[in-house]
């Protein structure tokens, strides 16, 4: 058989490594998010070319190689098949070791160091709640991100005295769970499509301190926030995460779960990705890196992540942002300024038993 008639296996090799994301898509990615459209066409653009260009080379180097001395095309081709069946044993060679130290409980300090330093180059990142639907999350350590508002709200909420937030799934959620309780020892707060459902009090953080919230109990609705942490309640720990409380999460995950894969969940917002979610996931990110491995081989999402989080300031970041945008124009800009702080609360939220306890 020629190589002619070999293509459409050519073609169908090409076909998978194309859709495949690789650090092509990453750059694409993280330039649309940090410049925009324009930055993003231009990042495409010269992929392309980039593209193009090497695979001018590479015909024009074997085609040569082929004219001048056609026993090294063979041995070409014979290195490259060995170093493809090199990679495929390394590959499971590393997954057999990981799974291996996860069961482990018996190690030394410097053995905890090493492990961390292997699993963080694991840390997956969900870009929007719905993909919790394909994800399994039994062993791993969830920390949800909804940073305008519902972590932020929740966060603050538990620093500023509550005795507990109790997440719904809704308004007909929220308001069975509120006959559970005595009147007066609860506070009723939510939203639906970014409006505060009838009766209820405003779920931004700075108008539930009004709502003098210290010694009650936060029955709490969200459009987004409240389903992922209840959507997340698979996995082994669950915890509220946002600008505000990052560093304190980062500390309690490291010292309370040595060996967990840590899985990073963006609300998003109907099925759509958030840029402030991301912005925060960045930020989580990056202080997961600062306290390991600078290198560790994080998912492309957490790198185009941290590398939004490291482009631009938190605020400038949040009022670009689609929801950013409607509070600017609801007169809300001090609560997105309140949640662009970053590290400024000790609070840690943990989901147990259907409530967040910090």
């Amino acid at each position: 058989m020629s190589y002619a008639e070999n293509l459409w296996l050519y073609f169908i090799l090409l076909f998978g490594i194309i859709i495949v994301p690789g650090m092509d898509m990453l750059f694409v990615v993280t330039s649309s998010l940090t410049g925009g459209r324009r930055a993003g066409m231009a990042a495409t653009a010269g992929t392309m070319l980039g593209g193009a260009a090497h695979t001018l080379f590479a015909l024009a180097s074997v085609s040569v190689l082929l004219q001048v001395a056609p026993k090294l095309f063979v041995i070409m081709q014979i290195a490259g098949a060995v170093y493809m069946v090199w990679i495929g044993i390394s590959l499971l060679r590393s997954t057999i070791t990981l799974e291996a130290s996860e069961g482990d409980q018996s190690q030394s300090p410097d053995d905890t160091l090493g492990l961390y330093l292997r699993q963080m180059g694991a840390i997956p990142l969900l870009n929007r709640k719905e993909e919790l639907d394909h994800e399994r999350l039994e062993g791993k350590v969830a920390i949800v991100l909804d940073v305008l508002f519902a972590t932020s709200t929740i966060i603050t909420a538990l620093a500023n005295g509550a005795t507990e937030v109790i997440p719904t799934l809704d308004e007909a959620g929220a308001r069975a769970e509120a006959q559970k309780h005595p009147p007066g020892s609860y506070i009723l707060a939510g939203e639906l499509y970014a409006e505060t459902l009838p009766g209820f009090a405003s779920p931004t953080p700075l108008a539930l301190l009004e709502e003098k919230i210290a010694g009650r109990k936060l029955i709490y609705s969200t459009t987004n926030g409240t389903v992922a942490l209840r959507q997340s309640s698979r996995a082994d720990h669950v915890y509220a995460g946002a600008l505000l409380n990052g560093e304190a999460v980062v500390n309690r995950v490291l010292d309370k779960h040595p060996g967990k894969t840590i899985l990073i969940v963006c609300s998003g917002s109907m099925g759509m990705v958030n840029l402030e979610d991301l912005y925060g996931a960045g930020y989580f990110v990056d202080l997961l890196s600062r306290a390991l491995d600078e290198n560790s081989d994080f998912s492309d999402a957490a790198l185009a992540a941290r590398s939004l989080f490291r482009s631009e300031d938190a605020a400038d970041c949040l009022l670009r942002a689609r929801v950013g945008r409607m509070m600017v124009e609801r007169n809300l800009t001090h609560e997105v300024y309140f949640a662009a702080r970053m590290g400024v609360m000790d609070a840690v939220p943990v989901l147990a038993g259907g409530r967040l306890l910090a």
